[in-house]
């Protein structure tokens, strides 16, 4: 969220591409510049997915299951 800036060298009567991603997770920035950046916070998103959403995800999913197995 918020305002990005990036220099980008820009030639006279050519045209310039400007690459942009949007961070992953709301707690990391995005990027931009003239080069493709890479998925900022992926790795971030992945660690926290599998230590904390997977192991919270299969409780829920099987405690739901319980309820039906009796």
């Amino acid at each position: 969220m918020g305002d990005r800036r990036a220099v980008v060298p820009v030639v006279a009567g050519h045209t310039t591409i400007i690459y942009s991603r949007a961070a992953v997770a709301p707690t990391t920035n995005g990027a931009i510049g003239a080069e493709p950046p890479p998925l900022p916070g992926l790795v971030w998103f992945s660690l926290t997915w599998t230590t904390i959403g997977l192991p919270l995800a299969l409780a829920i999913v099987f405690g739901i299951m319980q309820l039906f197995v009796r």
